[in-house]
């Protein structure tokens, strides 16, 4: 069984924090966490009682930050993680939930790619400098794995693989169309998060199993600053 653990380097809650630049500093006090280490006790639990069981077992901990945040998977690999694994680049600061998801996703096939299967993905509840909750769910639709949400104690009685199996989704004109608007809205919102929407002209056409979806939207943003 292999466990990935993703945890998150993060500033000290007893630190003095600031922001700068609209941005919270870091690299000052940062610390693993305190929730993620929650979920690594969880992972190394799960390990120990697969191993009694006569199971091969190990916990993986992943990080995406900056370089320092290898401090955070020494900490975990001191709690019983088997290896760590960090995803770093300059071009990363700043990432938004979706991004952070879909960076982490890739890096779990990577480590399923390289050390083989990866079972299950665990997350601390949230992280304590945004505590927004929201990359647990978005991992696990960028990962295509099921997800349980608040899942403590956790315990694992029979080893079973989950396979994504592929399939066609058959949507309604109406769903398409909403699916569609969502996706330019957040395009728009990546490439201008401070516009704000005035007005949206949208033109959408059906042919035959495909919809073609075209919008324009007006927007009010600050292109000088």
């Amino acid at each position: 069984m292999r466990i990935v653990v993703c945890v998150k380097h993060v500033p000290d809650m007893q630190s003095e924090r600031r922001f700068e630049g609209g941005r919270l500093v870091r690299g000052e006090d940062d610390v693993l966490n305190e929730l993620d280490e929650n979920a690594i006790e969880a992972a190394v639990q799960l390990k120990e009682s697969e191993e009694e069981a006569g199971r091969e077992a190990e916990v993986v901990a992943l990080t995406m930050g900056p370089e320092d945040a290898e401090d955070s998977l020494m900490r975990a690999l001191q709690m019983g993680a088997d290896r760590a694994y960090i995803v770093s680049d300059e071009f990363l600061e700043g990432s938004d939930v979706i991004t952070t998801a879909s960076v982490l996703s890739v890096a779990i096939a990577k480590i399923a790619q390289e050390c083989g299967p990866v079972d299950l993905v665990l997350t601390g509840m949230a992280s304590l400098d945004a505590m927004t909750s929201m990359l647990p769910g978005a991992l696990a639709a960028k990962a295509h794995m099921p997800l349980l949400g608040l899942a403590l104690p956790c315990s694992v009685e029979e080893t079973c693989r989950y396979v994504q199996q592929p399939e066609t989704l058959h949507r309604t004109e109406a769903q398409a169309a909403a699916l569609a608007r969502l996706q330019s809205l957040q395009a728009l919102y990546a490439a201008w998060p401070d516009a704000e929407h005035i007005a949206r002209k949208e033109d959408c056409t059906v042919n035959g199993n495909v919809l073609d979806y075209t919008v324009t939207y007006t927007v009010a943003a600050d292109i000088c600053g």
